[in-house]
């Protein structure tokens, strides 16, 4: 099963860290792992590359976290907030879909 846990500030999603594997397929051959991998790479990218905003990223097999720089301004959040909040949405669809495979938690930091 994938775990992932939102963090969140003031009820605004600020990052992320993703654990496991969804064991839905062979490795390389996870349609759902894929699935959520593409999502949250996506958003780590959207956060760096689109939005060229500080972020604390690592990425390594069967785990993820992507956290915004504590040295965000307001602005920084609530832009950094539509795209992690893009993120979950993609995500509560795959954990809706396959309920065995994807948790999805929220952490006030």
């Amino acid at each position: 099963m994938v775990r992932v846990t939102v963090f969140t500030e003031r009820e605004i999603p600020v990052g992320f860290e993703l654990k496991g594997h969804a064991n839905q397929g062979a490795a390389g051959e996870d349609i759902v792992c894929a699935g959520i991998s593409a999502i949250t790479d996506t958003a780590c990218l959207g956060i760096t590359d689109v939005l060229k905003l500080d972020a604390a990223i690592h990425l390594d097999d069967g785990y993820s976290r992507c956290v915004l720089s504590k040295d965000a301004s307001g602005q920084d959040m609530d832009r950094a907030a539509i795209v992690f909040s893009t993120m979950v949405a993609g995500l509560t669809s795959l954990q809706q879909a396959y309920p065995k495979s994807l948790k999805i938690s929220y952490r006030e930091v």
